[in-house]
């Protein structure tokens, strides 16, 4: 994908470029890592300017800091989604979401079909196990393909947020690791995935960390990225003191990002496509096979993971991916200042949760354009942040990514719906943590223009918060006059109209929770848990 827009490129200048790379002697290559141990540590809802390698001074990140020292860091990672599970199938497939049909969290599941990174290694004679954090990375939704090992114990999921066991800390989830990793056989090389979650809402960090910090939202989620590092520390010394971190290509990737702070803030993530959970921290550490404290300045995306991993170990491409290897990054080669990447991100968040228009971006390295009802264009050099949206002063440039963002969906596959893969216990397992469950993929028939603008619904997205932490505190009542307020606004919000029968039944009016029932069937008739708690009332 070799689009290159708005910046007037010199031939001679690259020729020139090449020529005195050729006369000051090519790049030390990265010699084949084949048969090394592979260690991928996914952060979830880690801001990549929340680290310290990453230039906040703030920030008490030595585990990663010391990881990014000796290896290679990027500067300018980034997501194709805002959200837990389309991201992590991406790291996995080296596809973006529509081309691995895993759109969202709960009722999305990766096929069988896509050959996932451990079954590519396992194949080739990898021991393979992982540890995730959270209940949203459940076996059940497909990431277990290829693990011989697999430790998503519910039980283990200590409570964080008031309902349900859906997620636990990273010293936990660090000593399943080392309990996984105790089993491998020195004989052969292992992959192992380790999922941290500590950095997610609602930010809870233990009480010796939190002590360091401020009491302030912010402080709390500084907090608790200091606990992930602390645990990451953990593991990589438990590895190194079992023998088992020698001849092992260590690759710290985020899932996304957090708006907790920014131009955009929305306070969580998911809606939006900004750079506040776009942009992740990527870091690859391989001391003795990759270079040394390395920053590179190139974009560079989780789908390609996949395809640098199997470079850097000798191994075959993956076939039918979209991304592509990053090894020339990694060993310092001259490249031109755009190299012609093109990302893709979405999400489908709003139209899942709250009947609101989906959002689609493309990005290279000087502009980002994000479909919406109302289109906006950033021109990332001179901004960013994103702060300004400069649509209405490039329309070539809106055509053309528009263009570009076509030809990646047109070119993918369906969604890997699987209604009433989640019901019961695993939706307030789910909401506790801020989520909730996706009913169905956009209608063909619906004019997404149509539908209201995300960042126009931000206001109302945290009535909806509001209303759950009354709730969750007792105060139903109050919660039900918050949503009455919400509702008065956006109607046909099945998220709202969703707690609303929740409240409703709470507080024994079964009658006015039926209504609200049949009020979300028949804004989502294809909900199987609307139809199955509509029942339980006739």
């Amino acid at each position: 994908m070799g689009l290159r827009l708005g910046t007037v490129r010199c031939s001679a200048v690259v020729l020139l470029a090449a020529a005195l790379s050729l006369a000051c002697g090519s790049p030390e290559a990265v010699e084949s890592l084949h048969g090394w141990n592979v260690l991928l540590v996914t952060l979830d809802t880690t801001r990549w300017d929340h680290l310290g390698c990453y230039g906040d001074e703030a920030a008490r990140t030595p585990a990663l800091d010391g990881l990014a020292r000796r290896g290679v860091l990027f500067e300018n990672a980034v997501a194709q989604a805002p959200i837990t599970l389309p991201s992590h199938a991406s790291i996995m497939t080296g596809k973006y979401p529509p081309a691995h049909g895993v759109r969202g969290n709960a009722r999305y599941a990766l096929p069988a079909r896509h050959r996932t990174l451990a079954e590519i290694l396992a194949e080739h004679g990898y021991q393979t196990a992982a540890v995730v954090g959270s209940f949203v990375l459940d076996r059940r939704y497909g990431l277990a393909q290829g693990f011989a090992r697999y430790e998503d114990d519910r039980e283990a999921m200590q409570q964080r947020t008031g309902s349900g066991d859906a997620a636990r800390p990273g010293s936990d989830v660090s000593r399943a690791a080392l309990d996984l990793a105790a089993r491998f056989d020195r004989a052969a090389p292992y992959f192992l995935w380790v999922h941290y979650f500590d950095p997610h809402a609602p930010y809870a960090p233990p009480r010796e960390v939190a002590a360091s910090f401020d009491s302030t939202e912010t402080g709390r989620y500084r907090a608790e990225i200091a606990a992930m590092d602390a645990a990451i520390g953990e593991l990589l010394d438990g590895l190194e003191a079992r023998d088992l971190l020698d001849r092992t290509l260590v690759v710290v990737v985020g899932d996304h990002g957090e708006g907790i702070a920014g131009p955009h803030a929305e306070r969580s993530h998911g809606l939006f496509l900004y750079a506040d959970t776009m942009r992740i921290p990527l870091i690859w550490s391989a001391p003795g096979g990759l270079a040394e404290g390395r920053r590179v300045e190139r974009l560079a995306r989780q789908v390609d993971v996949l395809p640098t991993l199997l470079d850097l170990l000798g191994l075959d491409p993956a076939a039918g991916i979209d991304g592509a290897s990053l090894r020339g990054s990694l060993e310092g080669v001259a490249e031109a200042p755009d190299p012609g990447v093109v990302s893709y991100g979405e999400s489908l968040l709003g139209w899942d949760s709250y009947g609101w228009a989906p959002v689609y971006q493309v990005r290279t390295a000087e502009w980002k354009f994000i479909e919406a009802p109302t289109p906006e264009l950033y021109r990332l050099a001179v901004d960013p942040r994103e702060a300004t949206n400069v649509a209405d002063e490039f329309p070539n440039v809106v055509e053309q990514l528009r263009g570009e963002l076509r030809r990646v969906r047109e070119a993918q596959g369906g969604s890997a719906l699987v209604p009433g893969l989640v019901q019961g216990e695993d939706v307030e397992r789910l909401e506790a943590l801020g989520y909730v469950a996706s009913a169905r993929e956009l209608p063909a028939s619906l004019d997404p223009a149509s539908l209201r603008d995300p960042k126009d619904g931000l206001a109302l997205s945290r009535m909806l918060e509001e209303a759950r932490a009354l709730a969750q505190t007792g105060e139903v009542r109050p919660a039900i006059a918050v949503l009455e307020g919400l509702l008065a606004q956006d109607p046909d919000n099945p998220a709202a109209v969703r707690e609303m029968s929740r409240f409703q039944g709470e507080i024994g009016e079964a009658g006015q929770a039926e209504a609200w029932l049949t009020r979300l069937v028949a804004l989502r008739p294809d909900d199987p848990d609307a139809h199955a708690l509509l029942a339980e009332y006739r």
